[in-house]
């Protein structure tokens, strides 16, 4: 309700604004033009002196003062000027200057608006009525009366006379607007002097900005810096087109490409602005509406750009057209903004720091764009676009510094974040190191014990029993016979315990039948010895496999098996292998299950976990009173990095 309230109270001001302006616009004098008296001031309120009237089509400056003579022109607007919509007509404004020194003088009119189409200037003197100057933004440069980027216009003033002098302006196919400003010639100077020191500064600045990021992007490979550069060129074109500095400096004589630079570097430059707030806020992952929005209108304004500018080109004549098309395009500059801000907000309440640097960034610059954007749609004024230095100006020239300091904290944070990283990384590594090291040392204790307990016994088993051969005599053939068979089956024990030593190691063939095949060997091999179920099914291209790592996952399955044979006391083992886009190992048991804190400490489920952890990969381990489920999956990268 209150929101409703507040836009009530908007719409009603521009209603007041607006039929206040259309009231003093057409107060029509009953009496004869006021004259303005020249003295030592260096500024002038003029709007009391100005009459203007407008016509369809362009008289004659006799016409023209006639008109102004019987009565017929209209004072200015107090405090402001002349703003209308899209029309094509001619404006006549008439100015009565007197100069009472006995010297002549001469003033500078400045009118605020470097997009004029047309601009000529008529004296009323003793010998009638002659041309002084005609300009305009179709014209080269070099025939505007005074080299600056707005026109601005001599008016020389005779000793002891009074001169009346007759203005023509006209924009075809845009908005029209004039702020008239009369000037003595020291003020006018000193201006035109602070504007060009300001600009200078400016592009110092600017062009500092753009060194050391082009620098930081080449030694930090950040694309963002590269980004960056690009948004302050386009920044300092779309501010040079908004003055017609570049009109001036870079293609005087060709005045058709500086009526299309404006929209141009205009859209470039929020188009640039919203993919660089993209990147700095790090939304590329994020979801939500705020995203969805900025992408939109962004994309909107790009569509839009290149049809405003074949309108513009091939049909500037339609009015209408080229209104609703600059209408599109203000929304889509102040739908930027708003996105930017809104993104902002957002990325701050999710915790992210750098945020706040574009937020003080880009606060006053965002609300300067809004501010210009809602002018030039209500009134038509274009005073906030060419008056330099502009709010937007200024808010370009802080914007631009304080992202600079953000890209410069973003990376120290950056630097803090790859510092942490790395010695995550490097504690992690070590951990792995670590456990691989455990396991192996457990892998050899354990085979030294199997040699102990398997090999060993079943050896000194033998050499008891020939020892105790040799110290008996008159040994019957009989008995020699059943001698020699049994020291033959002790050392067949022997070499099958050798055998399954190895095996458990990894097969002796393992390299001309892969992964697969070995798996199928040791499943063979093992259901000899066991009385469970043993079921192995593979599926995938092994050939993809870095041999050094399949042996590993070899090992790994062979040490899940070993420790189900002996423990799980289950009637069937399950195996299954998957080679797809990661290498997916599921075995499973239907046995009694294990105690979590306790088995998860052995060494067998151990090496497992350390194995697993150098490829890279993820162990899962489910258990209860029906049976237990191992879960392995290993990304593929993983395998070919190692």
């Amino acid at each position: 309700m209150k929101l409703w309230n507040i836009f009530r109270i908007i719409i009603f001001i521009i209603l007041i604004n607006q039929l206040n302006n259309l009231f003093v616009n057409n107060r029509i004098f009953d009496k004869e033009q006021e004259v303005l008296t020249v003295t030592e001031l260096d500024k002038y309120a003029i709007n009391d002196y100005f009459l203007w009237f407008k016509t369809r089509k362009e008289i004659s400056p006799q016409l023209a003062f006639a008109t102004f003579s019987s009565g017929e022109g209209k004072r200015m607007t107090p405090n402001d000027g002349l703003h209308a919509s899209f029309e094509n007509d001619y404006y006549w404004l008439s100015l009565h200057l007197v100069n009472p020194d006995p010297s002549s003088n001469t003033l500078y009119l400045q009118l605020n608006n470097p997009h004029l189409d047309r601009v000529k200037v008529f004296q009323k003197t003793d010998k009638g009525i002659i041309e002084i100057y005609k300009t305009g933004a179709i014209y080269p440069f070099s025939t505007r009366p005074y080299l600056f980027y707005d026109f601005v216009l001599p008016l020389t003033i005779p000793a002891e006379e009074s001169t009346e002098f007759l203005i023509m302006v006209q924009e075809q196919g845009k908005i029209f607007s004039i702020t008239p400003e009369l000037m003595s010639a020291n003020y006018f100077k000193s201006k035109e002097q602070k504007i060009y020191i300001i600009f200078g500064l400016f592009l110092g600045i600017m062009f500092f900005n753009m060194l050391v990021n082009i620098f930081l992007g080449i030694s930090l490979g950040d694309n963002i810096h590269f980004l960056y550069c690009f948004y302050i060129l386009s920044s300092i074109a779309w501010l040079f087109s908004s003055i017609a500095a570049e009109f001036q400096f870079i293609f005087p004589n060709h005045p058709q490409w500086f009526n299309l630079s404006q929209s141009i570097t205009g859209a470039v430059t929020m188009i640039l602005m919203s993919w660089l707030a993209y990147v700095f806020l790090k939304i590329k992952e994020q979801k939500f509406f705020a995203k969805i929005f900025l992408k939109s209108i962004t994309w909107f304004l790009t569509a839009l750009l290149p049809i405003k500018l074949v309108i513009e080109v091939f049909l500037p004549n339609q009015t209408q057209i080229i209104e609703w098309t600059l209408h599109a395009y203000l929304i889509g500059i102040t739908g930027i903004a708003i996105g930017i801000i809104w993104n902002v907000i957002v990325r701050i309440r999710q915790g992210f720091t750098p945020a706040w640097f574009y937020l003080v960034a880009m606060s006053y610059l965002i609300m300067s764009i809004i501010y210009t954007c809602f002018q030039i749609l209500k009134s038509g004024n274009l005073i906030e676009l060419f008056a330099a230095p502009t709010h937007i100006q200024i808010g370009l020239q802080v914007e631009a510094l304080i992202i600079f300091l953000g890209i410069i904290y973003r990376y120290k944070q950056m630097k803090v974040e790859r510092t942490k990283l790395k010695k995550l990384l490097d504690s992690q590594e070590f951990e792995m190191n670590k456990q691989i090291i455990y396991a192996q040392e457990e892998e050899r204790r354990r085979l030294a014990q199997d040699l102990h307990d398997d090999v060993g016994a079943t050896l000194s088993t033998l050499i008891l029993h020939i020892s105790n051969a040799s110290i008996q005599s008159n040994l019957s053939k009989a008995y020699l016979l059943q001698f020699n068979k049994q020291s033959l089956l002790i050392s067949q024990k022997a070499l099958s315990d050798l055998r399954n030593i190895s095996h458990d190691l990894l097969p002796l063939a393992y390299e001309a039948n892969g992964l697969f095949s070995s798996l199928k060997d040791r499943i063979n091999s093992l259901r000899k010895s066991t009385p469970i179920q043993l079921v192995l099914n593979t599926d995938g291209d092994e050939g993809k496999l870095k041999n050094s790592k399949a042996i590993i996952l070899y090992r790994i399955i062979n040490e899940l098996l070993i420790n189900a044979i002996k423990h799980a006391e289950a009637k069937e083992i399950n195996i299954d292998i998957v080679l797809a886009e990661e290498i997916t190992l599921i075995v499973e048991d239907n046995g009694k299950g294990f105690d979590f804190s306790k088995t998860l400490k052995g060494i067998g489920i151990r090496n497992v976990k350390s194995r697993v952890a150098f490829l890279g990969g993820k162990v899962e381990f489910d258990s209860n009173k029906n049976g237990t489920s191992v879960i392995i999956n290993v990304p593929y990268h993983n395998l070919n990095e190692l």
